[in-house]
């Protein structure tokens, strides 16, 4: 799965143990077993609507207004919590259609979007050194 894909997950476990429909994104491989990914929202509460990296915004965000990608609503992508997700959970939700691909963000966005993660203070250091790492080789590809 390469850094930007976007996906669906129709069952994503939330930190505090629900679970429910989110868009997510995959930001980099974390191991060889793992990957992280972002939630998005399309609520506006507490977030500013400057296009780009909002790091001091109550809740830490990349802001992609809508029509400027695929994405049809503005998108806020959450940089507060950080989820690392299993490769054999990815592979068994693609196998029963609880996670579909909806998209790529373009190679720019994307690379925005890493560094304004990186320096997100909500991030774990082995997070950030993974994220630093596929911003150093973004072109690699990454197998899902």
């Amino acid at each position: 799965m390469t850094p930007g894909t976007v996906c669906c997950d129709n069952n994503f476990q939330f930190l505090d143990g629900s679970s429910g429909k989110k868009i997510i994104i995959s930001l980099s491989k974390v191991d060889q077993n793992s990957y992280l990914f972002v939630k998005t929202t399309s609520k506006e509460i507490y977030k500013g609507k400057i296009s780009g990296c909002q790091l001091n915004d109550r809740y830490p965000n990349f802001f992609i207004p809508q029509k400027t990608s695929f994405l049809t609503l503005d998108t806020w992508v959450m940089l507060n919590e950080f989820y690392e997700i299993k490769l054999e959970n990815l592979f068994k939700k693609r196998t029963v259609s609880e996670m579909q691909h909806i998209g790529q963000l373009e190679e720019s966005t994307t690379i925005q979007l890493l560094k304004c993660a990186i320096g997100s203070k909500d991030i774990q250091g082995n997070h950030q050194k993974a994220l630093s790492n596929t911003l150093h080789s973004f072109a690699s590809d990454f197998v899902f």
